[in-house]
């Protein structure tokens, strides 16, 4: 992680942010939050008003960790956590397009897991759903989520649903076997 601060240092002053509460600092760490996910690899989101109202809330009951790595006056990287209950929850991360170099969102999860071991004294820290490479990097534990999926037979609509989700099973299987002769 040090390699990776002194590459920011060579490109220049750069600070992190980490929002907590509804101080005026989060209208400001909010906005970076929307420039670099916008200037991100990651696709917009369905519902453009979605996150900035669960940051508003989650920092009304303290529970947002808002970060934002700066180089200058740009954003480079910002990071959504949830912590609550002793427990932190990475909800939502991305960097700037363009900058993967500079390692920021590698640094700002550093300070942001320091951040939450430190100061909220968190016992778990989740990266929730997904099995990106990176998250390999940051947790010694992979939990395993299964889930139940059922379907009513005797109404159409659950034949229907059915019906589509067996025959796209079937289409995204790989081909068995090969035998030759």
């Amino acid at each position: 992680m040090e390699r990776a601060r002194k590459r920011l240092s060579r490109a220049g002053d750069w600070r992190i942010d980490i929002q907590a509460d509804e101080s005026p600092g989060l209208q400001a760490c909010l906005a970076a939050y929307l420039a670099v996910y916008a200037q991100s690899w990651k696709q917009a989101e369905p519902c453009p008003h979605f996150m900035p109202a669960l940051m508003h809330m989650a920092a009304q009951r303290g529970w947002l960790r808002l970060g934002v790595l700066w180089l200058g006056q740009q954003p480079l990287a910002a990071q959504v956590w949830l912590v609550c209950d002793g427990k932190a929850s990475i909800y939502k991360l991305a960097y700037v397009k363009g900058h993967e170099k500079l390692s920021a969102g590698s640094v700002l999860t550093a300070a942001l897991m320091q951040h939450v071991m430190d100061v909220d004294r968190v016992r778990e820290v989740d990266y929730l759903s997904g099995d990106d490479a990176y998250k390999r990097d940051w947790m010694a534990l992979r939990r395993e989520r299964v889930g139940l999926l059922a379907f009513d037979p005797r109404r159409v609509s659950g034949l229907l649903a059915a019906s589509r989700h067996f025959a796209g099973r079937l289409l995204r299987a790989p081909a068995g076997p090969q035998t030759g002769t």
